[in-house]
């Protein structure tokens, strides 16, 4: 697949958005400058479709985070990666909760390093690119859950994130930052809202092998972080958990049970093999 080279820089200060557009172009990529756009949204519509987001993120927090809540229930800018920049380094952790955000930089930042990470994340389409951009199940309960998946996965990851750091190993680790814990969680949320738009397991999986490539990045983390291998699947028990939590509350009262089934099917099964991927990469299995 060739790497496409288009990005779209929002920025509230006009002289930084030029600073990043003339830096990213004289790196060879097609950028756009928005400057303070009254909709992020309809800034990445109206720029046909951008394969890279720089995103400015001012204060209010939780304003500028629903920004990201916002992108990630488009369904055309669903699929775009976003670098988010900010003033403080609290907010640039937050944002990491939101799978649609590849790296997040408090200002003021170092220019090489924003370089190397956009270089990096063009060469990496995302999950949802090859996704049709139509929701495959309008109206019906797998749409729903999607929806809710997207909508609400930084919450998620918080709540997750809240029990890790109070259960062993992870409470006896003050040496691991937030930005270490929440690393892999987002992506497996990812997954699983990929997931929601295929009609089959196996569907998905042949249509994307680099998905089980990344769920054993996980493994590798934890691993360097000497977490045990036990530990390492407890997250997925949490994950599972708190992602439940939040369709229960939010479940259509009409679902019905082969509805729900479809559901549960697909969630269950994908963070199952999420963990098969774990466990041989801890044991040094190349294959899947």
């Amino acid at each position: 697949m060739a790497v496409s080279r288009r990005i779209l820089v929002v920025e509230h200060n006009r002289e930084l958005g030029r600073l990043y557009q003339a830096t990213l172009q004289d790196e060879g990529f097609d950028v756009d400058l928005e400057v303070a756009p009254d909709d992020v949204v309809v800034a990445v519509r109206g720029h046909d479709h951008p394969d890279l987001l720089i995103l400015d993120l001012p204060p209010p927090t939780e304003a500028a985070l629903e920004v990201l809540d916002a992108l990630r229930t488009d369904d055309v800018a669903r699929d775009v990666e976003v670098i988010t920049l900010t003033t403080q380094d609290a907010v640039a952790e937050v944002a990491m909760a939101s799978y649609n955000v590849v790296a997040s930089f408090t200002k003021p930042f170092d220019l090489d390093g924003f370089v190397d990470a956009v270089q990096r994340h063009t060469q990496q389409p995302s999950l949802l690119a090859d996704v049709r951009r139509e929701r495959p199940h309008a109206g019906d309960v797998l749409d729903h859950a999607e929806h809710i998946l997207a909508e609400r996965s930084r919450h998620i990851v918080f709540r997750w994130v809240q029990r890790i750091r109070t259960s062993p190993p992870w409470s006896d680790r003050p040496d691991l930052t937030l930005e270490d814990l929440i690393d892999y969680a987002p992506v497996v949320l990812q997954l699983i809202d990929v997931r929601l738009h295929y009609d089959s397991h196996e569907e998905f999986f042949r249509r994307h092998p680099e998905a089980l490539e990344r769920a054993k990045g996980h493994a590798r983390v934890r691993k360097a972080q000497n977490i045990g291998v036990v530990s390492a699947v407890e997250e997925y028990t949490f994950l599972r958990e708190e992602l439940w939590r939040e369709l229960a509350e939010r479940f259509p009262e009409d679902a019905g049970t082969h509805g729900a089934f479809a559901v549960e099917r697909a969630i269950n099964r994908t963070v199952d093999t999420v963990i098969v991927a774990t466990l041989r990469a801890y044991m040094g299995q190349v294959s899947v």
